[in-house]
């Protein structure tokens, strides 16, 4: 009965675990750029929002459910965070849009964002979500873990793979370009941690 109790406990705890690494990396950002206009930043969320705060969330608790790590990835996890920051603040600030606002005023309401921007950052996301969730799986079934010797090409792994993904959609979700600048510095990376 301890045993039992144990493992659900330690599924519980990876849960929880892997939707507080999701909130850390969607909401948290966003809800420091816009805390002045708190109030007003959640009564305007619109549903590409609210898709990208469930996405990671439910992302990071079926990741860590199958395939929990060793080690908490603080420092993924700070990147990633001042990865969606530099977004959130880009598009409060009006800098780097893809698209033109009316009078380029500065905005605190996301939802003026033009569909046809949000819609494939949202997607890119999305395709990230389901990247990570299959290497989890197939890391759950297969027990291999991450590729991590010289002779593996970490790109060609899923789960690397599915961060580009991710760091490509989330500047899109936001309307700004700016972040994009990121991606050849995180392939490198990708390719260079091998």
């Amino acid at each position: 009965m301890n045993e039992l109790f144990r493992t659900i406990a330690k599924k519980i705890f990876s849960i929880a675990q892997g939707g507080f690494s999701g909130a850390i990396i969607s909401i948290l950002p966003a809800t420091l750029i816009y805390h002045r206009h708190i109030c007003q930043f959640f009564q305007n969320l619109d549903w590409t929002l609210i898709g990208f705060f469930a996405i990671c969330i439910v992302t990071g608790s079926i990741v860590y459910l199958f395939s929990p790590p060793q080690n908490f990835p603080w420092a993924a996890l700070f990147y990633l965070f001042c990865y969606t920051a530099c977004a959130a603040l880009c598009q409060k600030t009006a800098l780097t849009l893809l698209y033109l606002e009316p009078c380029r005023q500065i905005s605190s309401n996301l939802s003026t964002i033009p569909p046809l921007i949000t819609i494939p950052g949202l997607v890119l996301i999305f395709l990230a979500a389901i990247t990570q969730i299959k290497a989890a799986l197939k890391n759950h079934q297969a027990s291999e873990p991450l590729p991590n010797s010289t002779d593996e090409i970490a790109s060609k792994h899923p789960f690397y793979e599915s961060w580009l993904l991710f760091m490509a959609g989330v500047p899109l979700l936001f309307g700004v370009w700016l972040p994009l600048l990121a991606l050849p510095g995180a392939w490198v990376f990708i390719k260079w941690i091998n």
